[in-house]
């Protein structure tokens, strides 16, 4: 039996995959020996060690604009307005007001505020309705309504007034 012949059969039915083709060509040529870089010394500047890679853009705010990001909310300028103004979150704006030794602002409702808004919801008006006539979020006055001792109503249908 001819073996030259079966073998030259076998490749010419074979359909070798392009890894294996690779592999194959590396094999042949032989492995190289990778080149390990040198490691590199972590970045600081006068903030700190200074973040790599970061899944989110960043921004990051000079010794300067963090002080006047300070006084402006100490001064009682809203929180949006900073955000929108500086480029960053809103537990940033926080942050770094306590950092800073400003008392925190929380938004919110006073005890008054919190008996009116109890009371509207019992009148009949929806959580929603009652948050946007107090100014505040829907979350604050289901807050309120419970802390003065109301119950929240279930979803759907209101009954007719």
């Amino acid at each position: 039996m001819n073996w030259d012949v079966l073998v030259h059969l076998a490749g010419w039915f074979s359909n070798p995959r392009k890894p294996l083709m690779t592999l194959i060509r590396r094999v042949l040529r032989g492995t190289r020996r990778s080149v390990s870089r040198p490691e590199r010394e972590p970045i600081e500047d006068v903030r700190g060690p200074v973040a790599e890679n970061s899944p989110r853009p960043q921004t990051r705010l000079s010794v300067p604009n963090r002080a006047a990001l300070a006084e402006e909310y100490a001064k009682g300028v809203p929180v949006d307005e900073l955000v929108r103004r500086f480029g960053v979150h809103r537990t940033t704006v926080h942050r770094l007001a306590a950092q800073a030794g400003v008392a925190v602002r929380r938004r919110g409702l006073d005890e008054r505020g919190r008996r009116e808004a109890a009371r509207l919801y019992e009148k009949g008006m929806t959580l929603e309705e009652v948050a946007a006539k107090l100014g505040v979020g829907d979350e604050t006055v289901r807050s309120a309504v419970v802390t003065s001792g109301g119950t929240i109503r279930q979803r759907g249908r209101r009954p007719s007034l």
